[in-house]
This record gives structure tokens, C-alpha cells and sequence, in this order.
């Protein structure tokens, strides 16, 4: 099962991509300029790389924050959008261990966030 992982953060959106749902792999960054052109994006590319499942992070808090309402609101925008099963997995921490991860690699932050997002996600499978 193709799966893709999204890292919805103010100024970037990070992508990962799982072909067989076992290993995820970062994609790529895009700027979150223009929401017509990020959703164009994700359209030509879950239909490139086949994708069934979109995971997107999200901040898991007791309480509701300003960035959870918000990736609550991107959530609904890609199902209706990209008509595809979509998993909430918690994403703390991730931009933490990224950055850690990058001192020892050449990888960009957000798309090394969305991959450890979609690997969270298929260890719990």
C-alpha cells in the first residue's frame, strides 16, 4: 500500500512516501505559499506515486491548540479534495528528532519530519 505522510507546518510542507507500507523515505518540501498550488501538488502526486493512504502529523496535546485546529481543517480539505483514507498520527517530536538527525545528514527538516511521522505510523501497524 502506497502511502503518503504530510508535515503541514505554517511556512512548509513536508512530504514522505512509503511505496509498500513498510519503509517511509523523505519526498520532498514544499512552500506553503499558495493553498491552490500545494493542493495541485498533492493531487499530481498521489496520482504519480499511487497513493491510498495519506498520514498527515498532528500535534497531540490535552489541550486544542492553535496548530492542531489548523491541520483538523487541512485534514477535511484533503479528503474532499484527494478522496483518499486520511490518518491523524501524532507528530511530536519529530521536528526535535529531525534536527537531530540532520546534524549527522545531508536532508531537509520538514520532509525528514514527515518521513519519521510515516514511520511512527507503520511501527504501530
Amino acid at each position: 500500500m502506497a502511502i503518503l505522510a504530510i508535515d503541514w507546518g505554517q511556512k512548509n510542507v513536508g512530504l514522505a512516501f512509503s511505496e509498500h507500507g513498510k519503509i517511509a523515505k523523505p519526498l520532498k518540501t514544499l512552500k506553503n505559499q499558495k493553498k491552490k498550488n500545494i493542493f495541485r501538488t498533492l493531487s499530481q502526486l498521489c496520482q504519480e506515486l499511487k497513493i491510498e493512504k495519506i498520514v498527515l502529523g498532528i500535534p497531540q496535546n490535552e489541550k486544542e491548540t492553535k496548530q492542531s485546529k489548523y491541520i483538523k481543517k487541512k485534514a477535511k480539505e484533503l479528503k474532499i479534495l484527494l478522496k483518499l483514507p486520511l490518518v491523524l498520527q501524532d507528530e511530536g517530536f519529530t521536528s526535535f528528532e529531525a534536527e537531530n538527525f540532520m546534524h549527522s545528514q545531508k536532508s531537509d527538516i520538514d520532509s525528514e519530519s514527515a518521513k519519521i511521522i510515516l514511520q511512527d505510523y507503520l511501527n504501530q501497524k
